[in-house]
């Protein structure tokens, strides 16, 4: 049996859904020791879903979002952001889908982040094997 890999832009019907793999992924993340406001977290869903340079994906297992905008030292170009991934199991087609609507936006690459923790090693392979490199690491102090 051939699973579907059909990936399609959220809308507001899929707030539920996306709110419960928001959850998933606070628990997961490194933000997990940050109280989450479901209200904000709708409120930023909605703004992604009807903003023309932000996109959630979604499939039936996961979820992925990103923003474009110009870059701040040469506005001709246009980057693409990531903000979220969450794949329940895989998820490499939700890159593919990100990456098609990018450029169909016009944008010149596509950044993507990797979470600090026992998958690094596995989602720096699955980058570079789809053509990523490594472009800057980010550093977080609470203070």
């Amino acid at each position: 049996m051939t699973e579907s890999f059909e990936v399609r832009e959220a809308t507001s019907d899929d707030i539920p859904q996306l709110l419960k793999w928001g959850q998933e992924f606070h628990q997961y993340s490194t933000w997990k020791n940050l109280p989450l406001n479901k209200a904000a977290v709708v409120e930023t869903l909605i703004r992604m879903i009807e903003d023309a340079d932000k996109i959630i994906l979604r499939h039936e297992r996961g979820m992925i979002g990103a923003v474009v905008a110009p870059i701040w030292i040469n506005p001709q170009k246009i980057m693409a952001q990531e903000v979220f991934w969450w794949a329940e199991k895989g998820g490499s087609f939700l890159l593919r889908a990100l990456e098609a609507w990018a450029s169909r936006k016009g944008a010149n690459s596509l950044s993507m982040i990797s979470l600090p923790d026992k998958k690094q090693e596995r989602m720096t392979l699955l980058y570079k094997r789809a053509g990523y490199r490594p472009s800057e690491a980010h550093f977080l102090k609470d203070l």
